[in-house]
């Protein structure tokens, strides 16, 4: 720690005074720790809960082939572990979502729970020959998704009538309204 005051600082040091060893101290940093913190449900640990982290809990659950998590902790818990070193020993502690000391289906539907469903966006539509298309962005894969139309906002926003729907198997579609009324139409996309 450097006692001696340094001419102006807190400020700014001297130009001339910078490599004043009577002055002006140096620091060396050997090494540097960063401490990140996972949101809760990040199972698999690459920061952020998504569905990779619902399909990896439900795998350990399950067994991958050997015993589900429910028998390798009751066969813990019947030598004497407590549950919560049971949970520890099999290196399953993370997936106690609900903190009950267990890992079971209920941990999974909590991580589900947490997953941050993207917003449907609609990025671009158009007429393609007499077909109104809407292409959309943010879509879950497996969720079927509706493309909804009103023709009249005067009495609120009704979207009941489907123009079409997808299964989506990737993150973008391209949904059409084959019938669209020809003088105005309003557009909404939904699960």
């Amino acid at each position: 720690m450097n006692t001696t005051p340094i001419p102006g600082f807190p400020g700014s040091v001297a130009p001339g005074d910078v490599n004043n060893l009577d002055l002006v101290s140096q620091v060396t940093v050997s090494s540097v720790s960063l401490t990140v913190i996972l949101p809760g449900g990040d199972v698999n640990k690459d920061g952020i809960v998504d569905e990779a982290d619902v399909t990896l809990a439900e795998t350990y659950l399950a067994g991958d082939g050997g015993e589900s998590a429910t028998n390798r902790q009751d066969t813990l818990i019947g030598l004497g572990y407590t549950p919560a070193e049971a949970l520890e020993f099999l290196n399953l502690t993370d997936f106690d979502i609900d903190g009950d000391d267990t890992f079971d289906a209920a941990d999974v539907a909590a991580i589900e729970a947490l997953l941050v469903v993207p917003d449907v966006v609609i990025e671009s539509s158009g007429f393609n020959g007499d077909s109104f298309e809407v292409q959309v962005s943010g879509l879950v894969s497996g969720t079927t998704y509706y493309l909804m139309r009103d023709s009249d906002l005067s009495d609120g926003a009704n979207f009941t009538t489907e123009a079409d729907s997808v299964e989506a198997s990737s993150d973008t579609a391209t949904l059409s309204d084959g019938t669209p009324p020809a003088d105005q139409a309003f557009y909404q996309v939904t699960e």
